[in-house]
């Protein structure tokens, strides 16, 4: 298995998301989604998604596009503005 060069965990609903960009050993990129979270029986489960090189492109922009203008849109707070060191 390959080493994520950047991952983010989403959690909601009772499942938890985990999406991964990784190097293929042919030093291609290939992003990962594994979402994880309980069956009806309560048992735990994964299901996995890999997308490559262009195809992972074109779904993020699929994504973002079914998603503009929706509700389901990301509602992110902007990032905290560093704050100027103080001299000591």
């Amino acid at each position: 298995m390959t080493e994520a060069i950047a991952t983010r965990m989403v959690k909601g609903s009772g499942r938890t998301a985990f999406i991964d960009l990784r190097r293929a050993k042919n030093d291609s990129l290939y992003v990962t989604l594994s979402v994880l979270g309980k069956n009806k029986s309560g048992e735990a489960e994964r299901q996995l998604v890999t997308l490559f090189g262009e195809q992972a492109q074109e779904v993020a922009v699929a994504l973002a596009d079914i998603l503009k203008g929706q509700d389901l849109a990301p509602k992110v707070a902007p990032a905290p503005k560093p704050q100027p060191a103080t001299a000591k």
